[in-house]
């Protein structure tokens, strides 16, 4: 229509001699100027079908990022820890892989004098695992004999050697390791493991308390302490060390057994039932229940 344009962006008509829409102040074609298609109506798309366009676009670039999410690798932390207790479900099986502290026998005693836990290391090997600890010692000795200060490769030697069943083997290589790196907790710990499947009973509670010692807000670490002390008949030094595996653990009911197994050695027998007592209050349908209950009666019967 002579004296009118119409706005390439709204649709508009304006009248002409005008520079921009008086709706959408979009640039309005004038006479002087080429027409210029918008990209879609050169190439021959209709609107709707750029719209259509512009939604699969927009969906692919979804699934890209959505894939480029899912597959991103994950940073590891590969920096030593103690494993604490209470991070796993009470009374389930400790990992198959070694802990940095390990962990005190989650079931009841009684009366008896409980065992250091048991150091997953030593299990029975089958010939397969055997084969493939057999090819690790042989690395690892190469890899000592070449560097003999690497506290790593100690430290792993001696791991090899407690797990091919030969802790005795083990020990000279973790008391190198500890000599050059005094403040590592790992090497300590695998030192007491060793003295302790040794019965080496003094050397191990030593080794514990070192770990203890850098360690000291680590519930594994005291309660695993505790215990090695009780084991080694010193059930009034185990006594502070449970209360602060409680401490630090309140919702773990394992400590308040192991503390009323010291408390019933050293006579204590009203604290010792009272904390029978809070273990099967935490857990009711421990796998022990009964045997603690009996155990509570029995010394609830010998109370005048």
């Amino acid at each position: 229509m002579p004296g009118f344009v119409v706005c390439r962006a709204c649709g508009t008509r304006i009248k002409a001699g005008r520079l921009h829409c008086l709706r959408c102040f979009e640039p309005l074609p004038q006479p002087h100027e080429p027409v210029r298609l918008p990209i879609w109506e050169s190439l021959g798309l209709e609107q709707s079908k750029l719209w259509m366009v512009g939604i699969g676009a927009s969906l692919l670039v979804l699934a890209l990022v959505t894939v480029i999410w899912r597959t991103w690798p994950e940073q590891i932390d590969d920096a030593p820890r103690a494993v604490a207790a209470n991070a796993r479900p009470a009374g389930s099986a400790p990992t198959a892989v070694a802990p940095s502290v390990p962990v005190a026998p989650d079931r009841t005693e009684g009366a008896a004098e409980p065992a250091v836990a048991a150091d997953p290391n030593t299990a029975t090997l089958t010939a397969e695992n055997r084969a493939a600890l057999e090819a690790l010692r042989a690395t690892s000795e190469q890899a000592v004999a070449k560097a003999p200060t690497d506290t790593e490769a100690l430290n792993t030697l001696g791991q090899t050697l407690a797990r091919l069943n030969l802790p005795g083997d083990a020990i000279p290589f973790f008391e190198r390791a500890i000599a050059l790196a005094p403040d590592n907790a790992r090497y300590h710990a695998n030192l007491a493991r060793a003295a302790a499947t040794l019965a080496q009973g003094a050397r191990a509670v030593h080794e514990y308390g070192e770990v203890a010692r850098l360690l000291p807000q680590d519930y594994a670490t005291r309660y695993t302490f505790a215990v090695a002390l009780q084991k080694n008949g010193d059930n009034e030094a185990a006594l502070p060390e449970f209360e602060r595996a409680i401490a630090l653990a309140p919702s773990d009911a394992s400590p308040h057994r192991a503390y009323a197994i010291s408390l019933e050695q050293l006579q204590r027998v009203p604290e010792a039932i009272r904390e029978y007592r809070r273990y099967l209050e935490m857990r009711p349908s421990a796998p022990d229940a009964d045997e603690v209950k009996a155990r509570i009666q029995a010394l609830g019967s010998a109370v005048p």
